[in-house]
Parts: C-alpha cells; sequence; structure tokens
C-alpha cells in the first residue's frame, strides 16, 4: 500500500502538487504516476470546462466559483464500501464508519508517536530541541492511518461486530457483499477492475447483484472508481437540481428507476460522454456548505439582478420597517426550521414498500420543539427534533411563548449553562433518532428482500 500526503493545486492549464509525508514504501519516482493516476490527471478539467460552458448556461455561470473539482479514481474495492455506507446516511457519520472499517481491519501504515517526534528532533537538535518537541507532542494524541482493509481482511468482520460499531442494516450489506466477493471466479478484487473495460450500463448492472447495492450506489461507483465519466448517480439533490434546470416536465413525478434513466439521459445528452463530471460540480454549486462561494443571484432559488431592480422601481425595499413585523417573522422562521437527519437521500427507486414505510415512519416520528440554546438565532432559541409522544399530533403546533420567553426574545440573550444543556439533549435526541431510524429500516429488511 502506497501512502502520500500531499497538496495539490488546480491551476487553468495543469495540476500542481507538493508531497508532505510520503510512506517507508513509497519512491519518490512514483509521485507523478499515482497523483496521475488518482486524480485522474489526464483529463484537462479546463478544456472539458470550456466545452460544458458553450453547452450550458448554468454550468457557464458557476463552474469559475468551484476550480478543481475534479472525479477522483479510487480503487473500486474501496469505493464499493464506502458507497455502501453512504445508504441513509450522511457525511460526518460515513467518514465515521469507514475509519472504524480501517481501524478494525485494515493495515497500519504511519503511526506518529512521541518516540518518533522526540528520535526526529534529536537528529536535527539537542536537548532543548527534544524536550519542546516532546512537549509539544503532549498536546496532540497520537495519529494512526490505516489502509483500507483487502477483502481477505475484511472476511473477518461479522454482522455482530460491525452493528456493535454502529453499522446498523448496512453490516449485513457488508458482510454479504465481501462474501459475494470472495467467491468471485479469479477473486473479487480482480472482478472489480475488469468492470472498467465493460461499458457502463453492463457495469452497473454487475454491480446491482451485489447485495445492498442498486442503481444511484452503482452509479457512484461507476463514475469514482470504474471510469464511467458519464455516469449520473440521482438522488434527491441530483433529481431537484435536474427538475430546475434540465428537465422541468417530470416536476411532480415520483422518482422511480424509469425517472433516474431520464435524467441521466438528460445530463449525457447536455454535456456529452464526460457528463459526470460536469454533473459533479453542478451538485457542489447545490450544497449549502458550499452554495455560499455564489453571487446571490446565482444561488438555488436566488433572485436575478434584474429582478430585484423591478421590485426597487415598485417600492419594494426588501426590508420590515415595522419592529413588531419583524418579530413575528423571525419566531416563524425559528418555528418552522428543523434537524436534517438525511433521511430523504436515500435511493427511493431501490427500496422496496416495506422500507419506505418505515422510513416514513422514522420520519413522522419528528416534532419541532423550542430550546434554549441560540444555535445562530438572535431570540436566543433552538430547535430539536425529538421522538413524538403517544397521542400527540403528528404535525407540531405553534404556541405562544410565554412572558418570560417573551423577555428572552427581546433581549437577545441566553444563560451559558442553559443553552450547553439544551445543545447536549439536542445532539443526544438526535442520535437517538439515527438509531431508531436504522432500527426501523432494519425491521423492514428483515420483512422483505429488498436491495437499497
Amino acid at each position: 500500500m502506497l501512502a502520500l500526503q500531499v497538496k495539490v493545486q488546480q491551476t487553468p492549464s495543469d495540476v500542481r502538487y507538493q508531497v508532505i509525508a510520503r510512506g517507508d514504501n513509497a519512491a519518490s519516482s512514483e509521485d507523478a504516476a499515482v497523483l496521475r493516476n488518482y486524480f485522474n490527471l489526464q483529463a484537462c478539467l479546463e478544456e472539458l470546462s470550456q466545452e460544458w460552458s458553450s453547452r450550458d448556461a448554468r454550468y457557464k455561470s458557476i463552474h469559475s466559483y468551484f476550480p478543481g473539482a475534479r472525479v477522483l479514481r479510487q480503487d473500486p474495492v474501496e469505493c464499493l464500501f464506502e458507497f455502501i455506507c453512504s445508504s441513509n446516511n450522511h457525511i460526518s457519520r460515513i467518514h465515521g464508519m469507514v475509519e472504524r472499517l480501517c481501524r478494525d481491519y485494515g493495515t497500519p501504515i504511519l503511526h506518529a508517536s512521541t518516540s518518533q517526534a522526540s528520535t526526529a528532533a534529536a537528529a536535527v537538535g539537542g536537548k532543548d530541541t527534544v524536550a519542546a518537541a516532546e512537549e509539544e507532542q503532549k498536546a496532540v494524541p497520537d495519529l494512526a492511518f490505516y489502509s483500507f482493509p483487502t477483502l481477505e481482511q475484511l472476511s473477518a468482520a461479522s454482522e455482530a461486530a460491525l452493528r456493535a460499531e454502529g453499522f446498523g442494516y448496512r453490516a449485513k450489506f457488508i458482510t454479504g457483499t465481501v462474501q459475494a466477493l470472495l467467491a468471485k471466479p479469479g477473486g473479487g478484487k480482480q472482478w472489480l477492475y475488469s468492470l472498467r473495460n465493460v461499458p457502463y450500463k453492463e457495469a452497473s448492472e454487475a454491480l446491482c447483484e451485489l447485495p445492498g447495492i442498486g442503481p444511484k450506489v452503482a452509479a457512484c461507483i461507476c463514475l469514482f472508481a470504474l471510469d464511467k465519466h458519464e455516469a449520473i448517480p440521482v438522488d434527491t439533490h441530483v433529481w431537484q437540481l435536474a427538475v430546475r434546470y434540465y428537465t422541468p416536465q417530470l416536476k411532480g413525478k415520483t422518482m422511480n428507476k424509469k425517472i433516474m434513466v431520464a435524467v441521466e439521459d438528460a445530463f449525457i445528452e447536455r454535456f456529452g460522454p464526460w457528463a459526470g463530471w460536469a454533473h459533479n460540480t453542478l451538485f457542489i454549486s447545490e450544497l449549502a456548505t458550499q452554495r455560499e462561494r455564489l453571487p446571490e443571484q446565482l444561488r438555488p432559488g436566488g433572485k436575478s439582478k434584474a429582478s430585484k431592480s423591478r421590485k426597487a422601481a415598485k417600492g419594494d425595499t426588501e426590508e420590515v420597517s415595522d419592529q413588531s413585523e419583524m418579530m413575528k417573522v423571525e419566531q416563524a422562521a425559528v418555528q418552522k426550521r428543523t434537524l436534517n437527519m438525511d433521511i430523504d437521500t436515500v435511493d427511493d427507486s431501490t427500496e422496496s414498500r416495506p422500507i419506505q414505510r418505515a422510513r416514513r415512519g422514522a420520519k413522522h416520528k419528528q416534532t419541532k420543539v423550542q430550546g434554549a440554546g441560540n444555535n445562530g438565532n438572535t431570540n436566543g432559541q433552538s430547535d430539536a427534533v425529538v421522538a413524538e409522544e403517544p397521542g400527540v399530533s403528528k404535525k407540531a403546533k405553534s404556541q405562544k411563548p410565554t412572558s418570560k420567553a417573551k423577555s428572552k426574545q427581546t433581549a437577545g440573550k441566553v444563560n451559558s449553562s442553559d443553552a450547553a444543556g439544551a445543545q447536549s439533549d439536542i445532539c443526544t435526541r438526535s442520535s437517538s433518532l439515527a438509531v431508531a431510524a436504522d432500527a426501523a429500516i432494519d425491521q423492514a429488511l428483515q420483512d422483505a428482500s429488498i436491495r437499497l
């Protein structure tokens, strides 16, 4: 396993890199080849962007705000299991699952300890340098890096052990896929690599025969590991993106396999054989954590400058002068916000009706409550998601704030200890809800033979 830590910078016509650290088994002569393979550097992003800009106005308007958005060429084994972990999940939780797979079953490739830091310091300085290095190391926990486990290493994982680590119903898919791949003639790794040499649809259909893999996950693996640059993984976010800009005629339709194919075909028709790369930049521009890069008029749902000018001419100043009305607006906004549990990002087209009912049941158990935490609100309130008690309406009802609550809203302040307690309670309840959602889906999987 080759280990490199690098910094990479995309320029208009090239890619620059700097090696920060190199594993013991990595030779500097191999750096360029390794990076060219992993970052798909045979593709000139500037040339592709020019072509896509000539085909699509939306891409032309936003791509300069997201330079260097390349599609990786990952190891197929690692990529496959990462996307199995992504089912009905969010980024931080996926990251934790992958880290635990590497830690529990992978091979250590780098471990930085205090003794190593002392030895390195002694080589370049005296006792004072060593003491300073050891003192600095005390403030930083030991870092350990592991390779992603091979199929043979993953075969040591049991469903029970993975469930104990928080993988939920995905544990069954991981162990089942490991066994299915190990049973392939010539080995599962070789079989996965061979899919790079077949057409996209054939590779996708082959992947869908594995436990826990449906069309959306198969498209992800094809795009990020199997050189299928036209693949479009269609989930809720991509569906909304497509309806907004490319397939408005599909608005209001139920997303199923047929609709997913129609969305994918629309992207390929617009952007050509590298449509997956263009989709990647468009997808990034829709993310809540990235859309701030865009000018307001280019953000999803944003208003154009011309529209704003017309409203200004009509006397719409975009401000609320009446302070009491502003308070009502803020209170209404607080009451409408809920924590996003990423339940809607599941690929519905690959679910059976039992699991869809289980997922909807988990969503209906969410209701809004007002806590004491600030959470970015000027009125000193925060929203939490809790399991609904029996007999309580599933639709949250707004309540008039008490006089005490009103005084807190007016002052815009909150007791720090109360806020900390409220935030802790929110985290605990949110985590419990995620586990409850997994349990509901797990029960549905036991009731019906399905593939996510």
